[in-house]
């Protein structure tokens, strides 16, 4: 997931804001998107210092802090951790713990006006909002599958079309030249990156037997990534 979201920061940055607008962080829902396929996890920003943290329906009343410098101190559970914003406007809060690489990235439910849910309407909402006119097709054939076209093509650049794009397997080394197999994990992973486990949105992933693989790939405690017919969609 965080490869995911660092090549998308990199097209949305310029929308972002300082975390000192703190009118836009509070009283709203924000919902953490890296589990949100087995838990949804809810964080409420309230003006007295206190955060609702609502973990599939079921409440803890914790503590937040706005430290100056883009940091913010959460109190849960008896623990506190100290994150530093990587991405801010009124609908996407990124934080990153201090000294970790891995963000994880919270959507304003309350902006967005319906129940989010799924990996899947994350991706139509960042690509609907964020993702202009520029790749030289309408926004109206945005979400048709890019059916074998020039590999090399500039929309292949944008993890989201990675993901969208309907490919044969026979063809598929043209746009994901890196192959690894990972036995612990009984896959093989066509890799848009040339680095072991450094997997991205979009990437093929096949099982030993050279089937679409469905479920969840763990790369150690920190890195998950949810896998659906065999694409890796965050």
């Amino acid at each position: 997931m965080k490869y995911f979201f660092k090549e998308l920061f990199e097209k949305i940055k310029q929308f972002s804001h300082e975390v000192d607008k703190m009118a836009l962080l509070k009283g709203q829902h924000w919902v953490v998107m890296n589990e949100i396929e087995e838990v949804k996890k809810v964080l409420i920003f309230r003006e007295n210092n206190e955060l609702i943290v609502s973990s599939n329906g079921k409440v803890d009343v914790c503590k937040w802090e706005y430290l100056g410098y883009n940091s913010i101190l959460l109190g849960i559970n008896g623990e506190h951790f100290l994150y530093k914003n990587e991405f801010f406007d009124e609908d996407v809060l990124a934080l990153k713990l201090d000294g970790q690489e891995t963000p994880f990235l919270l959507l304003n439910e309350t902006k967005y006006g319906e129940e989010i849910n799924s990996i899947e309407t994350v991706l139509k909402f960042l690509s609907t909002k964020y993702i202009k006119e520029s790749k030289q097709f309408k926004e109206s054939e945005y979400y048709k599958p890019i059916v074998n076209t020039n590999y090399t093509d500039e929309r292949y650049l944008d993890p989201i079309n990675r993901l969208k794009a309907v490919i044969e397997k026979d063809d598929l080394q043209k746009l994901f030249p890196y192959i690894y197999e990972y036995p612990r994990l009984g896959v093989i992973v066509y890799q848009y990156v040339d680095k072991e486990e450094v997997v991205c949105c979009g990437d093929r992933v096949f099982d030993l037997e050279g089937k679409p693989f469905n479920g969840k790939l763990k790369f150690g405690w920190l890195n998950s990534y949810y896998v659906k017919d065999g694409i890796i969609r965050g």
